[in-house]
């Protein structure tokens, strides 16, 4: 169905096609001119940059980590562990403290501590 412009004159004014067409030039020079204010980091180079930072913090951070502490961490893993085969909860040879930890390792690790 065509459009009635006696019907709809605003809906076919905006729809029309205007009498002027645009240069390619013009459009060339508006989008260098616009790629001009944009900022010259992109927000995904500052996020790895934060990123990068953090993980440095991190490894200077970890490094005063003494011995007893690693013992005491481990000691806590193996506990947590024990107590989730226990319950049936972690098959043999598993452990919740892995590369890449369980979707429901925090509820886990909840039901230990509240078991303590």
């Amino acid at each position: 169905m065509p459009l009635d412009c006696e019907t709809y004159p605003g809906l076919y004014s905006a729809l029309a096609i205007p009498d002027t067409v645009l240069e390619l030039d013009d459009v060339a020079d508006d989008v260098a001119a616009e790629q001009e204010t944009l900022p010259s980091e992109s927000p995904a180079d500052s996020v790895t940059d934060g990123l990068l930072s953090l993980q440095e913090t991190l490894k200077h951070v970890s490094k005063g980590i003494s011995d007893s502490t690693e013992s005491e961490y481990k000691r806590l893993i193996l506990n947590c562990d024990t107590f989730l085969r226990e319950h049936g909860l972690l098959q043999d040879g598993e452990s919740l403290f892995s590369r890449q930890p369980r979707r429901e390792a925090a509820y886990l690790i909840v039901a230990w501590i509240m078991d303590a």
